[in-house]
């Protein structure tokens, strides 16, 4: 399976590398779908937290080309020389291939894709290690089929419209191919590829949108990249691992928690799909592992330090920490894509002591939302059908209105949505600010000032994807 995946992707040095080649692109998308000859479970088991049947499957990467190898051979053994001086043997490395792997829930729900390097040590070759690429944010659509790969073009489109009219355009379209899908089949495939919580074209969103929010708030972000000072993160719902490990590799001043309630999921990140083993504590808040392995330091030193990764209900955990929090990702859908009615009711202990916990003066909420906007019918109702591919997509406003009323209710402070690219998914964005007055109504005003930040965003940060491209789309102030 590793050798089959040779050809390239990034190198890990900017040193090396000085322009990113954002490759969780839609042009990729086709790998990491593959079909049931490309790819091969590498975990399955149940869960007794909600998630069903836990999956993660393998397939070839066709990036990098083998080519570039040597350069990231060469990357590990200047990091292993790095951090072990005094070391007088002359250890060397070695790439076996690059990966996309995916977590599932109950065999369809593309929870989580992410891209994996295994390496060894030359020395030692049964010391393979999992590292997981956390510049690459692969851009799936968890519902839909192989067989619309040749239309994708087509699907973007609609997607992007977000029509039932589009729709329709979509089965006469379709009609004059010779592929085996009735046109019911059609229709419910897009509509399902609406209706999922697409990994990566919502999480593109939800840091474009968080951090421009952040930035926006008078926080020092360009400090927090560089190392100059702290970023306190909490990240609510982990999946693969792909937003702590994203934001702790692009801020070096990021401190991130991440609170996740199935055991069997964090246990699949790490494993399967290359988070660092380092991150994981104990209830008692230790270091689950005491130090970490030879491979795991060589890949991770500097970064896994600064990852905590918690098995703890969201709830209990807000309840209970001292921490204050700069910013807060939520994206806490279970395997039946429902958003726990406690994480968004105005009267929880949870939103109460989530106010408290992030900084009276920049705290900033982003929450990953299943919209219902953009699925009307052509009367305007959502039909009971819709309702079932999106059970939580009716709730979408009183979430917005419960989290602004908490959050900014007595203090200084804005919330904005924006709708996410290509897919019925809307980013929500709460700040407590000075900056920006509570009540502020001036649309333009509040969207030319978080686009700005957006661009400068993309520039300290170095990022592969356009924020702007995640900010310009439906962006509406919560009233």
């Amino acid at each position: 399976m590793w050798m089959r995946s040779r050809l390239s992707l990034r190198r890990f040095s900017t040193a090396i590398r000085r322009r990113i080649e954002d490759e969780g692109d839609w042009c990729y998308s086709s790998e990491w779908w593959g079909n049931e000859f490309d790819g091969h479970t590498v975990l399955r088991s149940t869960s007794d937290k909600g998630n069903g049947v836990v999956s993660v499957v393998a397939y070839p990467s066709s990036r990098p080309i083998e080519v570039h190898w040597p350069g990231t051979q060469k990357w590990l053994r200047q990091r292993y020389t790095e951090i072990y001086p005094d070391c007088e043997h002359n250890e060397q490395f070695r790439i076996l291939g690059y990966q996309w792997r995916t977590l599932r829930f109950n065999d369809d729900t593309r929870q989580s894709t992410v891209k994996v390097m295994a390496a060894y040590r030359e020395s030692d070759p049964r010391s393979v290690c999992f590292m997981q690429q956390a510049h690459c944010l692969a851009v799936p659509c968890k519902f839909l089929s192989p067989l619309l790969f040749p239309y994708q073009k087509l699907l973007a489109i609609i997607l992007v419209k977000k029509t039932i009219i589009w729709i329709h355009f979509l089965v006469i379209y379709c009609s004059g191919f010779s592929f085996q899908l009735s046109k019911s089949h059609v229709v419910s495939t897009v509509l399902l590829s609406c209706a999922s919580s697409v990994l990566h074209p919502y999480l593109k969103s939800m840091i474009s949108a968080g951090l421009a929010g952040l930035a926006s708030c008078n926080y020092d972000l360009k400090g927090a990249v560089l190392g100059k000072k702290v970023m306190n993160v909490l990240c609510i719902g982990h999946g693969g691992g792909s937003l702590p490990l994203f934001l702790a590799s692009k801020i070096e001043g990021a401190v991130v928690h991440i609170v996740e309630i199935d055991p069997l999921v964090i246990s699949a990140s790490i494993q399967a799909m290359g988070f660092p083993s380092l991150s994981l504590m104990t209830p008692s808040s230790e270091r689950a592992l005491p130090r970490p392995n030879l491979m795991n330091e060589v890949m991770w030193k500097g970064i896994h330090e600064r990852l905590f990764l918690y098995e703890s209900d969201a709830e209990n955990f807000i309840l209970n920490t001292a921490n204050r929090y700069d910013i807060v990702f939520i994206d806490a859908y279970d395997g039946e894509d429902i958003f726990p009615h406690k994480l968004w009711d105005p009267h929880s202990p949870f939103l109460e002591a989530l106010e408290k916990r992030i900084h009276p003066e920049h705290g900033t909420v982003v929450v990953n939302l299943h919209s219902d906007s953009d699925i009307l019918s052509l009367d305007g109702s959502v039909s009971s059908v819709l309702h079932e591919m999106l059970p939580m997509g009716k709730y979408v406003s009183r979430v917005c209105r419960a989290y602004k009323d908490v959050i900014v209710e007595k203090r200084s402070g804005f919330a904005f949505t924006v709708a996410v690219p290509w897919v019925c998914n809307t980013s929500l964005v709460v700040c407590k600010s000075s900056r920006i007055g509570r009540g502020i109504s001036d649309r333009d005003l509040v969207l030319n000032t978080i686009s700005s930040k957006s661009q400068e965003i993309e520039n300290i940060l170095n990022l592969p994807f356009s924020c702007l491209q995640y900010m310009k789309g439906g962006f509406t102030l919560v009233d």
